[in-house]
């Protein structure tokens, strides 16, 4: 992990299962990070894929085109009208650099039970909707 002082650290502190989803301060630092991602992945004989970012410069001038994520998710929920890219169960507008919820509510007749059931579908892995729920 010497090797990879940037890479080991943010793959300790953000990764969810099989993505790395961060944020960094400065594009230099996102350019070292993806470097460093690729080499420390590429040295345990993994290719890392469907990468995705809000700055076009780091996309179009450093990542391989068939390493991005093309997969835009349209939502439907006429929220914005900018397709998202589906990250972790949430919506991610890379346009806004923002995280969405879209959860759907049954039409039936309220109880506890159903109210509850409701919630537990609710995927929330990094707690944004935690004082709600």
């Amino acid at each position: 992990m010497q090797e990879f002082p940037l890479s080991s650290k943010y793959i300790r502190t953000d990764m969810y299962v099989d993505n790395v989803v961060c944020s960094v301060p400065s594009l230099a630092e996102a350019q070292n990070l993806y470097s460093e991602l690729v080499g420390l992945f590429k040295a345990g004989g993994f290719d890392l894929l469907k990468w995705c970012t809000n700055d076009c410069g780091v996309l179009w001038n450093q990542i391989p085109q068939n390493a991005w994520s093309l997969q835009k998710v349209e939502f439907n929920d006429n929220s914005d009208m900018h397709a998202s890219s589906k990250v972790l169960g949430l919506k991610w507008n890379d346009i806004s650099d923002t995280f969405s919820f879209s959860i759907n509510i049954p039409e039936q007749t309220n109880s506890k039970h159903k109210i509850l059931s409701t919630v537990a579908r609710i995927w929330d892995p990094l707690g944004f909707l935690a004082a709600v729920t």
